[in-house]
């Protein structure tokens, strides 16, 4: 959910961002929510997500967690971080981004796709950086959290393009 809080902070304040890092992210188009961005995949929501009944809130399947988005993770960083998830309110995944060209269109971005990805597939993460077009692209050969399972490669990636 981290692509659409970044893509809305720099229609708000595009002076203060240098430049966007989307790692396997959500780059919402204006008008677009997160939920309409796997609806154009072609694919339901992620199977370990659950909306509750009161359509108020969304909570994770444990038994689905780990494969989708810490499939190359290691055991200690996937139940690290399974223990740190919890309840989400619906809101912010039906809530359309609101971007202009003017603000969120003059600030530079970079997307880190990956192939393993079991939460966004590479085909839409595709799709959303050639909708909105990144100064840079850059594959990573890992799931959806490369900051757990090649913490090493994306440090470089980074490191590189910050400078």
């Amino acid at each position: 959910m981290g692509g659409l809080v970044i893509t809305q902070t720099a229609e708000y304040c595009p002076e203060k961002i240098q430049l966007l890092f989307y790692v396997c992210a959500f780059l919402p188009t204006n008008e677009q929510n997160l939920l309409q961005i796997l609806e154009n995949d072609k694919k339901d929501i992620p199977p370990a997500v659950v909306i509750s009944e009161d359509k108020t809130l969304l909570k994770l399947e444990k038994h689905l967690i780990k494969d989708t988005f810490y499939g190359e993770c290691s055991e200690n960083d996937s139940l690290e971080a399974e223990e740190k998830l919890c309840l989400q309110p619906l809101s912010p995944f039906i809530t359309p981004a609101r971007v202009t060209e003017h603000n969120f269109g003059s600030v530079p971005r970079v997307y880190i796709e990956t192939l393993k990805d079991n939460a966004i597939s590479t085909k839409c993460q595709r799709e959303m950086h050639t909708k909105t077009p990144c100064r840079q692209v850059l594959t990573m050969d890992t799931d959806h959290s490369p900051f757990f399972s090649q913490p090493e490669v994306l440090f470089s990636h980074l490191k590189n393009l910050g400078s």
